[in-house]
């Protein structure tokens, strides 16, 4: 009996030694680095609470988030798929509206070619207050918005979701991923 049970102990432990954790190539292709630029110089609690909100929606379609801030050379090297993401000035806004045709009610745009996300900030602003919403996070669902645009196909806008042309205000609304944008975000994390 005492052989069987130290048998039995054995193999637990030995199954143990094969069900590993996933390995990194894994846990880096489900994971964006997001290098921030704050121009805007949003204060740093609410950039943090708007980077909580982005990384949230994401961490619902299970892809984990690292931000990088400015130049900061301690995770430059992280694994995984890279994109940067700018809170734009007013001036900046104008400038990138100016120069792109975008209109007044637009909170953000991406552009596939640099990887790059914009968040034109005061807008975000001026729409959270006006709405009796709280502006950090409206940032963070803006952002996680452009960034989906970046990660899913051309005209990746949805009936329902974050991908929502137009933001809803509704209490209960979806504000993550559907589930085929998840699928879809996945397998680009993975390529």
């Amino acid at each position: 009996m005492a052989t069987t049970g130290a048998l039995m102990a054995g193999m637990a432990f030995t199954a143990t030694l094969f069900i590993a954790e996933p390995a990194p190539a894994q846990d880096e292709a489900r994971t964006l680095v997001l290098h921030v630029d704050n121009y805007f110089r949003l204060p740093s609690d609410v950039l943090a609470r708007a980077e909580r909100e982005a990384a949230r929606v994401y961490e619902a379609a299970g892809v984990r988030v690292v931000w990088i801030h400015g130049d900061d050379e301690a995770e430059r090297d992280a694994g995984g798929k890279h994109f940067r993401v700018l809170l734009l000035t007013t001036q900046m806004t104008y400038r990138k509206t100016g120069m792109d045709g975008i209109g007044d009610d637009v909170l953000g745009t991406a552009a596939r070619g640099t990887d790059r996300a914009y968040v034109f900030t005061q807008r975000v602003i001026e729409r959270a207050l006006s709405n009796g919403r709280e502006a950090a996070q409206l940032i963070g669902r803006v952002m996680a918005h452009e960034i989906g645009h970046l990660l899913l196909h051309e005209g990746s806008h949805s009936a329902s979701g974050i991908m929502r042309a137009n933001l809803s205000f509704r209490t209960g609304a979806l504000t993550t991923f559907t589930k085929p944008q998840a699928d879809e975000i996945l397998l680009a994390l993975n390529r």
